[in-house]
């Protein structure tokens, strides 16, 4: 475990839980009450009131996950709040809960203290592109609209979630920006934590030969997270091929970027149509 720095994650009076024993003169007894400070962190995440509940436990199995995928992502994203630094990147089909992962993050460790907030791609670019009259949800009047201010705090908050990184049109511009964003936290991967999720892989990014470097820093190795040696009757399958000889010892471990096959999560989570049309019909009623 690499050691916290004071200004930059130490944990809440809550300790993770989300919520404070209040004893005061009307309550002697005490009672139980939100963690102001965990409150006040969740608030500025940018997540709605929905994914501010999200916890990596959401992260649940599937009955179409015959390789252990889920059990990956669950251990990947456990691991980063027990060790917290450097990158997490995740691609894959649309709507198989990489999102989740980040939102489960995000969300995680602000109940622990530590700020964390989540973009959007298409924001992020639109945050840092010069501009008059901008706005954005839990984003301070100061900061956007001025281009210098808002790298200077993408570049230091520490834990930093963007979501569909592969959308970007990487011009010549963006590849600019973005890559001294990305280089940044990388060279400061000991103290900030970058979360990405994207659709496919770096090589399959608009301009792949012109993004090489940014693809780079995912893919460095002291990002990988290592498979527990007494927990190796649980590896799941889709780890069996990630291993290396420490030592004289084989260790697995899950790759900081993991790339996920599992399919498309949204048919499970659709509205019952007729349901809602008749309930809708005897509300009227």
């Amino acid at each position: 475990m690499r050691p916290s720095d004071p200004a930059e994650g130490i944990q809440c009076q809550c300790k993770g839980v989300g919520k404070i024993l209040d004893i005061s003169k009307e309550y002697p007894l005490g009672r139980v009450v939100p963690c102001p400070q965990c409150v006040n962190l969740l608030t500025k995440s940018r997540l709605t009131l929905e994914e501010q509940t999200h916890t990596v436990a959401v992260i649940g199995p599937r009955a179409d996950d015959q390789t252990g995928e889920d059990v990956a992502l669950r251990f990947l994203a456990k691991e980063m709040l027990r060790d917290p630094f450097g990158f997490l990147s995740i691609c894959g089909p649309v709507g198989n809960a990489k999102s989740l992962v980040l939102t489960s993050l995000v969300a995680e460790f602000c109940r622990r203290g530590r700020q964390a907030v989540y973009f959007n791609a298409d924001e992020l670019v639109y945050l840092i592109n010069p501009g008059d009259g901008k706005s954005l949800d839990g984003m301070a009047a100061e900061v956007v609209g001025n281009p210098g201010a808002m790298m200077r705090f993408l570049e230091t908050v520490p834990v930093l979630a963007i979501d569909e990184v592969d959308k970007i049109g990487w011009t010549p511009w963006q590849v600019q920006r973005i890559g001294a964003l990305i280089e940044h936290r990388h060279r400061n991967a000991e103290r900030l934590v970058t979360l990405l999720a994207m659709n496919k892989p770096p090589e399959g990014w608009r301009n792949p030969g012109e993004v090489e470097h940014i693809a780079d820093r995912l893919l460095d190795g002291r990002f990988n997270r290592y498979w527990p040696q007494d927990k190796e009757l649980q590896l799941p399958s889709c780890l069996a091929e990630f291993k290396e000889a420490i030592d004289g010892v084989t260790v697995h471990y899950a790759p900081g970027l993991f790339q996920t096959r599992l399919s498309s999560l949204r048919r499970h989570l659709r509205r019952d149509v007729p349901k809602v049309k008749r309930q809708m019909a005897k509300a009227q009623v």
